[in-house]
């Protein structure tokens, strides 16, 4: 099933792009247009411009442009039919489609409906209890950050959300995530009790699960949500609503590997940041984040998961890098993470750590000799082994002919086209000098003044025939 056509024509003749584009940048009316600092890349004077009458935006400094639909991508990271059915929402219109029907879950608005309605629920008890207040301020956050991150508090009973929601939406409490069935015949109960509630947002803002953390030594410190009919853990990525405006402000996403990482960084001014959901960073958390920005940064600590960790985003990151897109790694002390780090040394500290931050090229090569004597054939051969896939997964071809060039600096190779066929890694083509060489038919036009014969063309020069006898 698909967005018809016609209803896709019908909505940009309806939308208005300035209303649009105003809601979310503060647009400033100069003659007949609209005018801002440019969204999408850094600048000081405003060249971004909005256009009521041509429903058209440009930038005059990046060259970015397009329609209402292509700004709502850009801006917040949305595939087309989320763009148009955001649009649409916005508008108060109602999407058609054509083709065949995929199959969706009826009830998703109303298990989206309920999940919000629970945050509030969450939001209003920890306003109530003193010890859960007290915990998370003692941490740190202040006010501001807990209302902006939604931060709330479960209470330790095992059937709150039933005297909240009632019997009859026991049903799809249970299908978000927010229930469980009793066993033997018991009656369901509240999964979440006794935790900090960390909503998680998709990127329109509506809450599709929760993040869960104790305040004890309870095990495992963090619970979350499992996959619903709204919630997709392996695609979602904590705080990247709230980080994304920012994230296009500074172009660059800091990723870091918990929740409070998130909450803490975001707090001493690092906004762009965010995280992935579960214990490890998959391709489609790249891939999102790399729609909304050209640099990525992955921030782990400097154990040895936080040294996997950051082996597995390099290798995830490779293939998916395009153009002008680039990945850096920092790693930090032993014993510190993003939290504690800028509570101990403080902002100014972080930021010179984060423009220090080892590109993924040079990382590669600093990760796979790890441990070995480039001088010794033996080590060699076993770093080029394990370099040879990583660089043939890189799909941007000018970005895999320089990492190469660096793999054969490191290794000690002049040729790298050796090297490259070596590791069976192909390369683009070399450009080569026209051959100039006459090979018959017409010679080249050479200037002459009017009086030579031929018109400018040379008399084409016959060998003397060979002597047969």
């Amino acid at each position: 099933m698909f967005i018809a056509q016609s209803f896709i024509k019908d909505l940009l003749e309806r939308v208005d792009i300035f209303d649009t584009i105003n809601r979310r940048i503060t647009l400033k009316v100069k003659g007949e247009n609209g005018w801002a600092c440019c969204p999408f890349h850094n600048e000081k004077t405003s060249s971004f411009s909005v256009s009521r009458q041509k429903q058209f935006y440009h930038c005059f400094g990046c060259g970015e442009h397009g329609n209402a639909i292509s700004f709502l991508m850009k801006y917040e990271g949305l595939d087309f039919t989320s763009a148009v059915e955001k649009l649409a929402q916005e508008n108060g219109l109602q999407v058609r489609y054509e083709g065949n029907p995929v199959k969706r879950n009826p009830e998703a608005p109303r298990l989206v409906d309920l999940m919000g309605k629970a945050q509030e629920y969450y939001r209003s008890k920890l306003q109530t209890n003193p010890s859960a207040l007290k915990y998370i301020t003692d941490r740190g956050l202040t006010a501001e950050t807990i209302e902006k991150f939604g931060i709330g508090f479960a209470p330790d009973n095992w059937r709150n959300l039933s005297e909240i929601f009632g019997s009859a939406n026991t049903k799809y409490l249970i299908e978000a995530g927010l229930q469980r069935e009793g066993k033997n015949g018991n009656e369901p109960y509240d999964f979440f009790r006794n935790r900090l509630m960390f909503p998680i947002r998709n990127v329109r803002g509506q809450v599709i699960a929760f993040s869960a953390r104790t305040m004890t030594s309870e095990e495992p410190k963090y619970i979350n949500t499992g996959e619903t009919p709204i919630f997709k853990k392996g695609s979602e990525v904590f705080g990247l609503y709230e980080a994304q405006r920012f994230i296009r402000e500074k172009n660059r996403a800091i990723v870091v590997e918990g929740q409070m990482d998130v909450i803490q960084l975001s707090q001493a001014g690092f906004k762009e940041a965010c995280a992935p959901l579960g214990t490890a960073i998959r391709s489609e958390h790249v891939e999102r984040l790399l729609k909304v920005t050209d640099h990525v940064i992955f921030s782990f600590d400097g154990d040895n998961a936080g040294r996997k960790a950051a082996r597995r985003a390099m290798e995830l990151t490779l293939p998916l890098l395009k153009e002008a897109q680039k990945a850096s790694f920092l790693f930090l002390p032993e014993g510190e993470d993003p939290d504690s780090y800028v509570k101990n040394y403080g902002a100014p500290e972080f930021e010179k750590l984060l423009s220090q931050a080892q590109p993924l090229s040079s990382y590669l090569i600093d990760n796979l000799s790890e441990g070995l004597d480039l001088k010794v054939p033996e080590d060699k051969s076993e770093f080029l082994s394990a370099a040879a896939p990583l660089v043939r997964s890189i799909s941007n071809s000018l970005y895999r002919s320089a990492v190469l060039s660096n793999i054969a600096k490191a290794v000690g190779v002049n040729d790298v086209r050796v090297l490259a066929a070596q590791l069976g890694v192909s390369l683009p083509a070399a450009a080569s000098a026209p051959d100039r060489r006459f090979r018959g038919g017409f010679q080249p036009w050479i200037p002459q003044n009017a009086a030579h014969s031929n018109y400018g063309f040379q008399k084409r020069r016959v060998a003397p025939e060979k002597n047969v006898f």
